[in-house]
């Protein structure tokens, strides 16, 4: 009677390490899907992600029966190889899938052209940056004050992109200044 005392113990163990491990393999499979530049494609990586991760739910099945525990713990083994080689594929990976998420949200900055609105609120900070508020409801701040750069509330302006990840405001005049989006 200890015997499958033990053996159920066994494989209940195996069963959450399977189950955790899976859990591992799917969160490695969204953060994959994450570097996908085609919107269509990343989301049928993510859809496949997420079947993975519904499929051990939808086999999970009543308590193993006698002749049962034998078969189960076979198939247990190949599932947690699977899984440990796919944590271990992905190892090292990160940063070359931020990576491709940043280059990604560059080209959908770049592919929008440019900010048009109006300027609903500025504040001057201490240190002479502007925090210009948007009827857009966008914030976006100086990164060096300048003080040839004047706006006022109800201005038009222009946010365009730059080089290096920064963006350029144009105001009514000819002067710009460079911005980073704070919200």
């Amino acid at each position: 009677m200890q015997a499958w005392a033990r053996l159920t113990t066994v494989l209940a163990l195996s069963a959450a390490a399977s189950a955790a491990t899976a859990a591992e393999d799917v969160a490695a499979a969204v953060r994959a899907c994450r570097g996908e530049s085609d919107a269509a494609a990343r989301l049928a990586c993510y859809d496949r992600a997420v079947d993975r991760a519904q499929q051990p739910a939808a086999k999970a099945a009543p308590a193993p029966k006698a002749e049962a525990p034998a078969a189960a713990a076979a198939a247990a083994a190949p599932a947690a190889a699977a899984a440990a080689a796919t944590t271990e594929d992905n190892f090292g990976r990160e940063r070359q899938i931020q990576a491709q998420e940043q280059k990604r949200q560059q080209a959908e900055a770049r592919a929008l052209g440019e900010l048009e609105a109006t300027v609903t609120h500025i504040e001057t900070r201490m240190d002479g940056l502007m925090t210009i508020t948007l009827d857009n409801g966008q914030v976006w701040r100086q990164n060096t004050p300048d003080a040839k750069f004047r706006l006022k509330e109800g201005d038009h302006v222009r946010i365009q992109p730059g080089s290096m990840n920064s963006f350029i405001l144009s105001g009514p005049t000819k002067k710009s200044t460079r911005v980073s989006r704070v919200n």
